[in-house]
């Protein structure tokens, strides 16, 4: 009965060590998710990169990782126009 119960503690001592060192993780940003690209009003190459990966994720219907790409895109450039309306979209689904 111990022992289990100091297994379950350990488990979930370790999940929540593994979330608190995913929070601060940046999304990586990957290659050869094609060429679609849409210009966005940002004066950061990099975000700009990021938003193209989400929409390749957002096509591919991988809302998760979509809505992580468009997240680091918002974050590199909070100024950037598209976060609003994508932000509406994503969290209605």
């Amino acid at each position: 009965m111990i022992i289990k119960a100091m297994a379950r503690m350990g488990s979930i001592l370790f999940g929540l060590a593994l979330a608190l060192a995913c929070a601060g993780a940046q999304e990586p940003l990957l290659e050869g998710l094609g060429s679609y690209t849409r210009t966005i009003t940002t004066s950061s190459p990099e975000a700009q990169r990021y938003f193209d990966q989400g929409l390749a994720f957002l096509h591919g219907f991988n809302h998760g990782a979509a809505s992580r790409s468009f997240q680091q895109a918002a974050e590199l450039d909070p100024e950037c126009v598209f976060q609003s309306p994508l932000k509406a979209r994503l969290s209605s689904e």
